[in-house]
């Protein structure tokens, strides 16, 4: 595992005609604030990332489909610092990832995916550092 990297179960609420899952609330530990909540694609096979953010916390579920997440941890002051964690997450699974600030992360998409993201920020380009696939070693597999 990453420091600064949670997984936990939604909650759920069981109801005859569906259950309802909980992803956030405001007493949360990875409750920092709201700032957007966004959905993002991820087609099969493709891979978006790498990219940290500097003041962002994420808050990320898969909607759809199943999708592989990555961290790297350049952070010098981290005892997990140069590591690398990677877990596949399937809709199904009902779990929520909270990244915060200062984590790479890059995803693939195993098959045609969404995820949201519950932010505490607004989204701003300044705010994020991206490098190129290469820039950070890790061995993808399709």
């Amino acid at each position: 595992m990453i420091e600064g990297l949670q997984i936990s179960k939604l909650e759920r609420i069981p109801n005859i005609n569906g259950d309802l899952f909980k992803i956030i609330k405001t007493h949360d530990s990875c409750y920092k604030g709201f700032g957007e909540l966004y959905i993002s694609e991820i087609n099969k096979n493709s891979i978006k990332g790498w990219k940290k953010h500097l003041k962002m916390t994420l808050n990320l579920v898969v909607m759809r489909g199943k999708i592989k997440f990555v961290f790297y941890d350049d952070n010098s002051f981290s005892r997990t610092y140069k590591k690398t964690f990677s877990i596949l997450v399937k809709s199904s699974d009902k779990v929520k990832l909270c990244v915060s600030p200062g984590i790479y992360m890059a995803f693939m998409g195993y098959k045609d995916s969404m995820l949201i993201n519950f932010a505490d920020i607004e989204h701003d380009d300044r705010e994020g550092v991206r490098l190129n696939l290469d820039q950070i070693s890790y061995k993808w597999d399709s």
